[in-house]
């Protein structure tokens, strides 16, 4: 049975209209899609040109309902070509085993990340304790006065340590303190990836002579997004065909040095993963990079394992390419 979704009822009041069906009716060319049986999700893939040669119909729905939905495994399909009547040809297992790798890797960069966010605020904070010049609130402060909205930027960082409590606002571990004039260490320890990017543009301005400073700064961009991507199971090995992302020329440079090929780091994510790996290596310590290393290579076998599934997509080959290149520059 399909279920039309939630546009269709009203909010039970005579001659009343719920909103949202009112939006609907002004908006008719916006089609409403059916949510559908796992039957009629099997033939909706046919029907995109999905078949089930090496996985049956009945493993794919087991897998549809147990370990995967199909919203998220159908979008690897975007890594495929369309014929000329708008079908794929590909086989289930392709997007089965895309997914599970896609998985894997980003559960193998989220930790990469949080790598790199603790080393980074360890270092920042070991440059501002350093210099006899910084008292750790000035710093803060000024930060916070050259952003569009200095209160928003400070209620993003506190909002690890507010809620709501009965409507009123309350802080946990006794943060409250802190919040009128925060400390360098407080503000570190709580804020997240994303809200590091001023702390190091102020602190690479200030010391212009710090080359690893400047390489934070050239990466955390990248690092910042794909730690947000991972943490939201947004999909990695997704629309790689797609290159109309700007890669800053430091990245692109640096890869090429380092022997990567232009239609590797033309890929979007590659680029990203590379960004990450390189901050990694240059702001983590030997044991955090070894921990990581192995489990890098985990995934690279991981990959060579069903790789015969995409010998024929030149994109997916680009990425896994990329992959093993990484192995070989970060192997530690």
């Amino acid at each position: 049975m399909a279920y039309p979704g939630a546009l269709v009822y009203n909010n039970g009041k005579s001659g009343g209209e719920d909103i949202l069906y009112r939006k609907a009716r002004c908006n008719m060319h916006i089609s409403v899609k059916p949510l559908l049986t796992f039957d009629e999700l099997i033939e909706k893939m046919k029907d995109l040109g999905i078949h089930f040669d090496r996985v049956t119909e009945t493993e794919a729905k087991d897998f549809l309902s147990n370990s995967n939905y199909f919203f998220k495994i159908g979008a690897f399909r975007k890594n495929f070509h369309k014929d000329f009547e708008g079908r794929y040809n590909i086989d289930f297992r392709q997007l089965q085993e895309l997914a599970r790798l896609d998985m894997k890797l980003r559960y193998l960069l989220l930790q990469y990340c949080l790598d790199i966010e603790h080393s980074i605020k360890t270092y920042l904070l070991r440059l501002i304790t350093n210099d006899p010049d910084e008292d750790g609130y000035d710093i803060v402060q000024h930060i916070f006065s050259t952003q569009r909205n200095a209160t928003e930027f400070k209620n993003a960082i506190f909002s690890s340590v507010r809620f709501y409590d009965k409507g009123k606002l309350k802080f946990i571990d006794g943060f409250q303190k802190y919040y009128e004039k925060p400390p360098v260490w407080v503000v570190l320890e709580i804020m997240t990836m994303s809200k590091l990017k001023p702390f190091i543009v102020y602190l690479s301005n200030a010391k212009p002579r710090n080359t690893k400073l400047k390489k934070i700064r050239n990466g955390i961009r990248y690092t910042s997004m794909l730690r947000n991507e991972c943490a939201h199971n947004r999909p990695i090995i997704f629309n790689l065909r797609n290159n109309n992302h700007h890669i800053s020329k430091p990245i692109y440079t640096n890869a090429k040095r380092k022997g990567f090929t232009n239609e590797e780091i033309q890929i979007y994510k590659v680029a990203q993963i590379f960004a990450l790996m390189d901050l990694h290596a240059l702001v983590c310590g030997d044991g955090m990079r070894r921990n990581r290393y192995k489990d890098f290579v985990v995934f690279k076998q991981e990959f060579q394992r069903v790789e015969d599934l995409f010998q024929d997509n030149k994109y997916i080959s680009r990425f896994q390419s990329a992959i093993n290149r990484l192995v070989d520059i970060y192997q530690i």
